[in-house]
C-alpha cells in the first residue's frame, strides 16, 4: 500500500511502469523464457529483494521507537530528536526524482549492490555517531540510499521472473515492507531497550553485510531500463488524475507521519504505557497496515468502489488525527502551567491567572499541592482554586502532603538537603536518586595522568547541585549503569579555578567525549580537601572508589 514506505513512492511508480514496458519488449538476462512455476533462482532473487525492502523500511521506522532514548542520550528534547525523522522524510522526498534520473542509465544489479552498500555504511555511521548532528548526517546518507532503492526495487523484482509471475514478485516486495512494520520496528525497539539504541543500528549494519552477499549471488544481471528524462516530468503533472494522486499521497503521508513520528513519546507521556505495551502497540500498528492492504485488494475492484475506498480512507485518517488532539490536550490539562513563568504571571490577580491558564491551555483539571499559592503576592489559595473550579467548570485535585521523617516534603526542603550534601535524604524525598545530566566535555585531563580518568559534564550551571565534595554515584551511559565516584568542587590540590562535576566510572575506560552522561547521586563520602601533593590525592581517590563500591552494593 505505501509503496515501500517511501514518501516519494507515487512519483517513482510512473517511470517504473515505463521501464517495465521497455523490459517486456526487450527482455533481459534475468527473465526466464519458459512459462510455468517460478524457479528456485527466481525465488532467490525475489526473496532477497523482499529482504532488502524489509531492512530498508525497518531502518526508516527504527528512530520512531527509539526517539526517547536517542533524545535523552544527546541531551535534546523529543521535538528536536524528531527532526531526525522529519529530515529523513524530506531528504527522500526531495532527492527521489533527481537521484532516479541520475541513476536511470546504470544497470540494475551493480546499482542495487552499491545502494545497499551505501545503506550499510550509513547504518554503521549511525551506530558510531558521537553527537546529534553526526547522527543526522548518517541518517541523510541512509535517506539517499532509500530514495534510489525504491526507484529500482520493483523493477528488479518484476524483471527477475517471467511476465506471468510479476504480480507475485511485486507482492513479495510489499510483504517485505509490511513485515517491517509488524516485526522490524518492534524488534529494533526491543534491541534498543535491552542493549542501547546504538546496537540497533549496528545490528542493521551487520544484517546489511550478509544481505549484500546474498544479493550478489541471487540477483541476475539486468540491463538498464529506458533512461528517464527530466523533460518527461511536466507531462506527469499535467495529467489531472496523476496530479490528484500526487496531492492525495502527500496529504496521507503528512498525516501518517504527523502521528507516527512521535507515537513513542505520545504513548509514553500521554498514554502512560509501559515499554512492553508500547512495543505491542507498534506491532499492532503494523498489523493494521496489513489489514488495510487486504481490504484494499478485496474492495478496490470497480470504479464506484474505488472512489468510495479513497473517500473512506481519507475520512479515517482525518478522524484518527482529530481523536489524538483531545487526548493530547487531556494529558496536558492536568497541569497548572507548562508555560515559562514570567513577570506577567507574577503580577496577575489570582482569578485572572486561572483564566489565563484556561484560555492558553484549555485546562480541564488543576492539580495543586496542599499549601499551594498563586497570583499576585501569593494571594490565591487552595480554597480559591476549588471555588474557581466550580465557577469555570474544571476539575480540582488537591495533593495531600507527603511526609518524610515527620515533616512535609517540599522543594525548599529538598534544595536544603542538596546544599548540605544530604543527597540520600533528597533522593528519598524525590522517590529516585537526584541526578544531573549533561554532555561530556574535555577538561585538563589531570585524572588520566593519575590513572583515574574522569568524565566532565556541562550544562548543569543553572541547576541545583549538591554541596562540594565526593559522592558515591551511578553513571548512566547509553542505557547502561556503571558504579562511579563523582567530585563536585574546584579541585584545590591541582589549583582548579572553576567548579566542575567530574565522574570516574569504576572499571570503565573509554573515549566517551561528546556523549551524554547522567549521574545519579546516592550518598556523600567526604568533603572537598586540599591534599599536599597529587600522589596523596591519587591514594585518596582509590580509597574513595572502594567506599563507593561498598555503598552502591547496599543501595
Amino acid at each position: 500500500m505505501r509503496g515501500g514506505g517511501s514518501r516519494g513512492g507515487m512519483l517513482k511508480a510512473i517511470p517504473e511502469r515505463a521501464r517495465l514496458s521497455c523490459a517486456e519488449k526487450k527482455g533481459c538476462e534475468g527473465v526466464a523464457s519458459n512459462a510455468g512455476k517460478i524457479t528456485a533462482r527466481e525465488w532467490a532473487a525475489i526473496i532477497s529483494v523482499a529482504a532488502a525492502a524489509f531492512i530498508f523500511n525497518t531502518s526508516e521506522f527504527m528512530p520512531i521507537g527509539l526517539l526517547v532514548d536517542i533524545s535523552a542520550d544527546f541531551g535534546v528534547d523529543e521535538a528536536t530528536g524528531g527532526i531526525l525523522i522529519t529530515a529523513y522524510a524530506w531528504a527522500v522526498c526531495l532527492l527521489s526524482v533527481p537521484l532516479m534520473v541520475a541513476t536511470s542509465r546504470f544497470s540494475f544489479r551493480p546499482l542495487l549492490l552499491a545502494v545497499v552498500g551505501v545503506f550499510g555504511v550509513g547504518q554503521l555511521c549511525s551506530a558510531l555517531a558521537p553527537g546529534y548532528f553526526p547522527l543526522m548526517g548518517a541518517r541523510l546518507i541512509v535517506a539517499c540510499a532509500h530514495a534510489i532503492f525504491w526507484s529500482i526495487a520493483p523493477s528488479i523484482a518484476a524483471r527477475a521472473v517471467s511476465l506471468e509471475h510479476r504480480s507475485i514478485a511485486l507482492s513479495a516486495i510489499v510483504t517485505g515492507s509490511s513485515i517491517a512494520q509488524i516485526l522490524g520496528l518492534p524488534l529494533g525497539r526491543v534491541i534498543g531497550l535491552a542493549l542501547g539504541w546504538r546496537m540497533t543500528f549496528a545490528c542493521i549494519a551487520a544484517f546489511t553485510v550478509a544481505l549484500l552477499v546474498v544479493l550478489f549471488f541471487a540477483v541476475p544481471k539486468m540491463s538498464a531500463g529506458e533512461p528517464f528524462k527530466v523533460s518527461q516530468l511536466p507531462s506527469l503533472v499535467k495529467n489531472p488524475v496523476l496530479l490528484s494522486l500526487f496531492v492525495g499521497t502527500a496529504v496521507i503521508a503528512t498525516a501518517y507521519y504527523t502521528g507516527y513520528s512521535y507515537v513513542e513519546p505520545y504513548l509514553q507521556q500521554i498514554g502512560g504505557l509501559s515499554d512492553e505495551a508500547i512495543t505491542t502497540s507498534l506491532m499492532m500498528f503494523g498489523v493494521a497496515g496489513v489489514i488495510g492492504s487486504f481490504l484494499f485488494a478485496r474492495f478496490y475492484v470497480g470504479k464506484r468502489r474505488r472512489y468510495w475506498y479513497i473517500r473512506v480512507s481519507l475520512a479515517g485518517v482525518a478522524l484518527a488525527l482529530a481523536l489524538m488532539m483531545p487526548a493530547a490536550l487531556g494529558g496536558m490539562g492536568c497541569t497548572l502551567s507548562a508555560d515559562e513563568f514570567s513577570a506577567e504571571y507574577a503580577a496577575t490577580e489570582p482569578e485572572q491567572f486561572i483564566k489565563m491558564l484556561i484560555e492558553r491551555f484549555n485546562m480541564g483539571c488543576a492539580v495543586a499541592g496542599f499549601n499551594y499559592t498563586f497570583g499576585r503576592r501569593g494571594e490565591g489559595s487552595v480554597e480559591l482554586i476549588k471555588k474557581l473550579g466550580e465557577k469555570y467548570g474544571f476539575a480540582v485535585e488537591i495533593v495531600p502532603p507527603v511526609m518524610y521523617k515527620g515533616e512535609a516534603v517540599s522543594s525548599t526542603r529538598i534544595r536544603a538537603c542538596l546544599e548540605a550534601g544530604r543527597v540520600k535524604d533528597a533522593g528519598e524525598m524525590l522517590g529516585a536518586p537526584y541526578s544531573i545530566t549533561g554532555p561530556i566535555i574535555r577538561n585538563r585531563g589531570i585524572g588520566r595522568t593519575l590513572d583515574y580518568p574522569t568524565a566532565n559534564i556541562s550544562g548543569w550551571e543553572d541547576r541545583a547541585v549538591p554541596m562540594a565534595g565526593v559522592y558515591a554515584t551511578r553513571a548512566v551511559l547509553g542505557g547502561e549503569k556503571y558504579p562511579a565516584v563523582t567530585n563536585i568542587g574546584r579541585n584545590p590540590t591541582v589549583n582548579g579555578e572553576h567548579t566542575t562535576i567530574e565522574t570516574h566510572m569504576l572499571g570503565f575506560d573509554a573515549d566517551i567525549y561528546g556523549q551524554t552522561l547522567k549521574v545519579e547521586f546516592i550518598e556523600r563520602i567526604r568533603g572537598e580537601i586540599r591534599f599536599p601533593d597529587v600522589h596523596t590525592l591519587a591514594t585518596q581517590m582509590k580509597s574513595d572508589g572502594e567506599k563507593a563500591r561498598d555503598i552502591l552494593k547496599n543501595s
